[in-house]
């Protein structure tokens, strides 16, 4: 799949944003095991019945 420009731009953008965030040293950043808990350790479970099609 190609990429048009917006997209490209887009992810670029999305980039220098997650670049920032990193930098920032005063920053606060989770785990996943302190964000969602014990849910962490269990498997995914695929739900072919979502709604999603």
């Amino acid at each position: 799949m190609v990429k048009d420009t917006s997209e490209e731009l887009f992810d670029y953008i999305l980039a220098l944003k997650a670049m920032a965030v990193l930098a920032n040293p005063d920053r606060k950043l989770y785990s996943d095991f302190e964000v969602r808990g014990k849910t962490t350790l269990q498997e995914p479970v695929v739900d072919e019945n979502d709604g999603w099609g």
